[in-house]
C-alpha cells in the first residue's frame, strides 16, 4: 500500500512539474513573438536607412522600447534570463535591395531539448531554436541559419526566429513610410497622399515633372522652348 501511495505522489509531482514547464514555455514563446513582431515592424519602417548603412545592424529590446515599438515596462529578459536581439543584413541574392534578419535569445539559462522544441513550435512566425552545433534551426526542421552571418553569437538552448526577405516584404504594406526605392508590386509605397511643404528648399535633378497646374511667384527660366498646345501665353502686366 505504501509503495502504491509513493508511486501516486511521484506521478502527481511529475505531472505538476510538467505542467509548470509547459506554462513557462508558453510564456517564453509569447514573449519572443512580441519582441520579434516589434523588430519586424521596426525593420519595415526603417528599410531605407538600414539599406544605406553598414550591416549587420542589431536591434535590442531597449532600442524598440525607446522608439515606441514595445511598450514601456516590457521585460527585456524572459523567465530564463534570456534577452532577445535581432541581426539585420542585406539579402545579396535578390535583384533589388532587400533585407533579411534573424532573432535569437542570448545570455540566461539554456532551455532543455524538449523546451526548445515546444517554444519554437508555439512562436508566431518562423520559430526555431539553436541546436548543439550553434546553428539556428526552424521548428520541425523548417529552416536553418548561421547566427554569425547576422552578427549574432547565439548558443545551444536558446530561441531563434527567422525573418526572411519575403516576410519583411509582406509587412511593408503595413508601414506608412514613403520608400526611396521601388518596391515590386507595391506602387503605393512610392506614392504621396498629402501635400509636401518643402520649407523653401529645392527639388533637384528631376527629369520630367508631370502636373496639372503650376503657380510661380518669381521667374521661370528655361534652356529650351516653351510650348502651348491649346492655349495662350499671356502677361497680366505690361511686361512683354
Amino acid at each position: 500500500m505504501k509503495l502504491k501511495n509513493r508511486a501516486f505522489f511521484y506521478w502527481c509531482e511529475t505531472r505538476d512539474s510538467d505542467y509548470l514547464d509547459e506554462q513557462e514555455w508558453v510564456v517564453a514563446a509569447r514573449h519572443a513573438s512580441q519582441f520579434n513582431e516589434a523588430a519586424k515592424q521596426y525593420i519595415a519602417d526603417h528599410r531605407d536607412e538600414l539599406l544605406n548603412q553598414p550591416l549587420p545592424y542589431r536591434i535590442t529590446p531597449s532600442l524598440l522600447i525607446k522608439n515606441g515599438y514595445l511598450q514601456q515596462g516590457f521585460a527585456e529578459k524572459n523567465g530564463l534570463g534570456q534577452q532577445y536581439v535581432t541581426g539585420v543584413v542585406k539579402n545579396s541574392a535578390k535583384g533589388q535591395p532587400a533585407l533579411q534578419a534573424l532573432t535569437c535569445s542570448v545570455q540566461g539559462d539554456a532551455l532543455s531539448e524538449k523546451g526548445m522544441r515546444r517554444v519554437a513550435a508555439q512562436i508566431t512566425g518562423m520559430g526555431g531554436y539553436v541546436d548543439e552545433k550553434n546553428i539556428a534551426t526552424g521548428a520541425y526542421g523548417g529552416w536553418t541559419s548561421q547566427p554569425r552571418d547576422f552578427g549574432l553569437d547565439c548558443r545551444h538552448g536558446h530561441i531563434a526566429i527567422a525573418l526572411s526577405s519575403e516576410i519583411l516584404g509582406s509587412v511593408l504594406q503595413e508601414s506608412d513610410r514613403l520608400y526611396r526605392f521601388q518596391v515590386k508590386h507595391k506602387p503605393e509605397l512610392n506614392r504621396m497622399h498629402t501635400a509636401i511643404d518643402m520649407g523653401g528648399n529645392n527639388l533637384n535633378n528631376a527629369n520630367t515633372v508631370n502636373a496639372k497646374k503650376g503657380n510661380y511667384s518669381e521667374e521661370i527660366n528655361a534652356g529650351g522652348n516653351i510650348k502651348s498646345h491649346s492655349g495662350w501665353l499671356r502677361s497680366t502686366e505690361k511686361a512683354g
